[in-house]
């Protein structure tokens, strides 16, 4: 009897799963959609330019900042006992944050008296970028390791620093068609690399866009874009 019972209720949880019922099939959204709405809540929310009390001047959290760094657990830090920290800058036309790997948490602002020139420098030799990599071989770890270098940097972009954004659109720009159901992000690990497409928007245009990952240092990346809809030009 009690075999009879388990074999009538194995047969429902396969009813279930082939009918669909109890869980949603054909869904655009999955963990990698996911992992892009928590990254927009911290954008579009702590990571904002915030006045330092008794100073004329903002900076972004390092609260935030660490938060943010947090998401990115399947990314490890090349750089001996670094922080990972953002320094915002502004050059009156523009301001942009830089995630830099830095040995101290402070700000160059504290104890340098420099131009913009060796600003810029001081940025290029402390790139976050260059020191987080992927730290195991999984969709996952090339999809964060994929965002941190091409889109880790955009928020709380100012003025004419708006010309390099760009942002992965979580709902499908192609309204109406049968690929609605297909995911929005999707990630296949191939024999050398890591394709991932989505849909991307910048300044000038909406495109589904197919990234390939390198699966071996140094992890190149390499883009392929398809132009869906050329946007007005807007200047900033």
């Amino acid at each position: 009897m009690n075999l009879t019972k388990s074999a009538i209720t194995l047969l429902s949880v396969i009813t279930l799963l082939m009918t669909g019922c109890g869980a949603e099939t054909g869904s655009p959204y999955n963990e990698f959609t996911e992992f892009v709405k928590k990254t927009n809540l911290l954008k579009s929310g702590k990571l904002r330019m915030t006045p330092i009390p008794g100073t004329d001047r903002s900076h972004i959290p390092g609260e935030a900042v660490d938060e943010y760094i947090r998401l990115f657990d399947r990314l490890q830090c090349t750089r001996d006992s670094a922080f990972i920290l953002c320094y915002y800058h502004d050059d009156g036309l523009g301001g942009e944050p830089h995630l830099v790997a830095s040995t101290t948490r402070t700000s160059p602002d504290d104890w340098m008296q420099t131009d913009d020139r060796s600003i810029y420098e001081w940025i290029e030799e402390n790139d976050a970028q260059k020191f987080m990599v992927p730290k195991e071989d999984t969709p996952m770890a090339y999809f964060q390791y994929l965002f941190f270098q091409v889109y880790g940097e955009q928020f709380a972009l100012y003025w004419h620093a708006n010309y390099n954004r760009r942002e992965i659109l979580l709902e499908h720009p192609e309204k109406g068609m049968s690929s609605s159901r297909e995911p929005l992000i999707d990630v296949a690990l191939k024999e050398d690399q890591c394709i991932v497409t989505l849909y991307e928007e910048n300044h000038e245009d909406i495109s589904q866009v197919t990234f390939g990952i390198g699966r071996k240092a140094p992890w190149v990346i390499t883009r392929e874009d398809r132009v869906i809809t050329e946007k007005p030009k807007v200047m900033y």
